[in-house]
């Protein structure tokens, strides 16, 4: 089986897996193929696409202490793309999708240690 994360969710996942197929079947340009995916996959698993959309979690949730502030698709692409400035739009949406979706976020310090670099 593929290693790659992504690869192994739009395996096991059929309406993801068709819902990628009808994208791929309207054979738009890569960042229209992203774009689209943004909106119907966040759409597909109200995922929150913005930081507006991002419901608080309330201190009397139980996995209140346990997890991080969510986080939106949005904010997930713009670090992913600070991260990996040189990876197509598609692949990088797909990428913060498949973080948001399950909960799996950028960590921070990956993006300080980038941008501050060893200083």
């Amino acid at each position: 089986m593929e290693d790659n994360p992504i690869v192994v969710w739009h395996q096991k996942d059929k309406p993801l897996s068709d819902l990628l197929v009808s994208i791929d079947e309207q054979q738009l340009s890569e960042e229209e193929s992203g774009r689209e995916a943004f909106y119907k996959i966040s759409g597909l698993y109200n995922l929150p696409k913005f930081p507006e959309e991002i419901v608080p979690m309330e201190e009397e949730d139980e996995e209140y202490e346990e997890q991080e502030e969510p986080r939106s698709v949005f904010e997930e692409i713009a670090l992913a793309r600070f991260l990996f400035p040189e990876d197509e739009y598609r692949g990088i949406v797909m990428f913060a999708l498949h973080n948001i979706y399950h909960k799996s976020y950028i960590p921070y310090d990956e993006v300080a240690a980038q941008f501050f670099g060893n200083h």
